[in-house]
């Protein structure tokens, strides 16, 4: 897959997550075979009151524009398919994006005022990618490295980013998928925490980390009872030794 001058080694790539795609699990995932990795987003709720650019065309068209002015980088765009089911608009939108700049367009199977709920439109995202030259990522629900190849064949699509679906799991980048061992999940963890530990200040994110910690642990024999254990230890070095333990 290529992006303007930077070339992919695979399709796979893992979504900007507030919260969750900080540095220790970017490069996680990286190393589980994610071939590009977004940081965290920054909310535009707190920048400006009026959060839909897709309703203002115009505006986002004059934003783009600066922003390729500015860097000689791939500037890649996410987007919706529309402010709802009313106003689907995200091929003309699309279309727009390329001809102002973009190098790149991701999108959300969903309108905005769907948020996270609700079926994922693969239609409008193959209708996406053929309104455009450019490469277009699909996004929405995939929680499997099989899942997002047969979606990445059925859309059309020259990428595959994955969001929820890579936390706790950061296998849903290889081909074998998730292991269902406790102990091959306890492995991918305790990588985890020490790149945590080695990246940052652990104590101060250990609310953020219990959150990860405990997703490995979904759908597991005695996964609730592991979840409790984690979110019970009151410091880093606890839920390290802990996972040492199992």
């Amino acid at each position: 897959m290529q992006i303007k001058s930077l070339q992919l080694k695979n399709p796979l790539i893992l979504a900007p997550l507030a919260g969750y795609t900080d540095l220790p699990f970017r490069l996680l995932c990286r190393q589980f075979g994610a071939a590009l990795c977004y940081t965290e987003m920054i909310s535009c709720h707190g920048l400006v009151y009026d959060k839909n650019l897709m309703k203002n065309p115009d505006l986002a068209a004059a934003i783009i524009r600066q922003v390729c002015k500015k860097t000689v980088l791939p500037v890649s765009v996410k987007i919706r398919t529309g402010w709802n089911h009313d106003a689907i608009v995200a091929p003309d939108f699309a279309m727009m994006l390329e001809d102002n700049g973009a190098s790149c367009i991701a999108v959300h199977g969903r309108t905005w005022t769907q948020g996270f709920g609700g079926p994922v439109d693969w239609q409008i995202i193959t209708q996406v990618k053929n309104s455009v030259s450019i490469p277009v990522i699909g996004n929405g629900d995939i929680t499997t490295y099989r899942e997002a190849h047969a979606f990445l064949e059925k859309s059309g699509c020259d990428g595959i980013m994955i969001g929820r679906g890579a936390l706790g799991n950061p296998w849903v980048f290889t081909p074998g998928g998730t292991p269902e061992t406790l102990a091959e999940r306890m492995e991918g963890l305790r990588h985890h925490l020490q790149l945590i530990r080695k990246l940052s200040d652990p104590d101060k994110i250990l609310a953020k980390t219990k959150n990860h910690a405990g997703r490995y642990f979904k759908g597991i024999t005695g996964g609730s009872s592991i979840r409790r254990q984690i979110y019970a230890a009151p410091t880093f070095a606890d839920l390290l030794a802990l996972t040492q333990s199992m």
